[in-house]
């Protein structure tokens, strides 16, 4: 028996996905000015986007509140103003409005102090507080809590104005949260004036929530038994609901114009796909775009998971004596 609970422990062990308690991360501005959240929702604890955005599904009717971390990593004292503004996301891209242009969103947000005096290589927490109105409409929001520094004009009737910012996802709504979701539909590779072989991916968010894309792609060859890779997506695309938009991947111009098989993996938090195609490099312009099908290696997942559960079925039946197990028992009828 000794034996057996070892083995399961080990077993155990090796199956088992330990989440371990991560940083938020700082962003900062030109001036060296960053911001941070200090604190994810229990929620989302798991989810890294979480970690950089204010993500949150919540009730109508709902007040939360949330601190964020302005820093100052300069060595002179500056004026920070704090508040939010609205975004928007066309085009794959985040954009938050300058100054204060508001939206519902904004309305419903209240940052503690809107003006912050930092010393040098010092930092303040600032509350931001969301109240949500019960008569709030389900669906989802975004927005962007600034901080901001102006320089001194010097006479000259020009400042210099520098902003770092915290992107807001909200969804408002009762019931199940929403669901985040995307396919990779297709690839096409291209070749750039200088000669570097390019991979545009198309992506459409199919869920309902907004999605940060990020990934790498692989690129392997049957026939010479070559391996590249991985290569990172281009950073900085995000999909609004029911969008569509390419996520770029940059090679190097040494790379062979195959053929190649491409395995292009891309995830937003938790959310990932896989998706697999054959292309070719074209030698110059664009080559032809070519549809993609879902990577089915998560299946091998699954299949070593059911062979280590049997593995332990079958650990613990042999340590068990033969006299302790079941016994099936026929009766002849009369």
């Amino acid at each position: 028996m000794k034996r057996f609970c070892t083995l399961l422990f080990s077993s155990l062990c090796f199956l088992a996905i330990i989440a371990l308690p991560s940083p938020t991360y700082a962003q900062t501005n030109a001036a060296g000015i960053g911001i941070r959240l200090t604190e994810v929702s229990s929620s989302l604890a798991t989810d890294p986007r979480a970690k950089l955005y204010l993500i949150d599904r919540v009730s109508p009717g709902t007040t939360f509140r949330r601190n964020i971390e302005i820093s100052n990593d300069t060595d002179s004292t500056y004026v920070v103003n704090c508040y939010s503004a609205a975004a928007t996301i066309n085009n794959g891209v985040f954009t938050g409005s300058v100054g204060d242009t508001q939206n519902d969103l904004t309305s419903w947000i209240r940052v503690g102090e809107s003006q912050v005096h930092l010393r040098a290589h010092k930092s303040q927490t600032v509350e931001v507080t969301f109240s949500i109105p019960k008569a709030a409409e389900s669906g989802e929001r975004y927005g962007v809590i600034w901080a901001e520094t102006r320089s001194n004009d010097n006479g000259s009737g020009i400042a210099t104005i520098n902003r770092v910012g915290i992107r807001v996802y909200l969804s408002v709504g009762t019931g199940s949260a929403p669901i985040s979701s995307f396919k990779i539909t297709s690839m096409t590779p291209s070749r750039d004036s200088l000669g570097n072989p390019h991979l545009s991916a198309e992506v459409e968010n199919t869920g309902e929530r907004a999605l940060d894309i990020s990934g790498s792609l692989v690129l392997s060859s049957d026939a010479t038994g070559m391996h590249a890779g991985p290569y990172a997506a281009t950073l900085g695309t995000t999909l609004a609901i029911g969008q569509r938009e390419p996520v770029e991947v940059n090679l190097p111009i040494s790379l062979p114009k195959g053929p190649w098989v491409a395995t292009l993996s891309l995830e937003s938090g938790l959310t990932k796909e896989t998706a697999v195609t054959e292309i070719e490099f074209p030698d110059s312009g664009t080559g032809p775009q070519v549809a993609t099908k879902a990577d089915s290696g998560f299946a091998y997942v699954w299949v070593l998971a059911l062979g280590l559960l049997l593995l332990v079925v079958a650990s613990f039946l042999w340590f068990i004596p033969p006299s302790s197990r079941f016994r099936i028992k026929f009766s002849k009828r009369r």
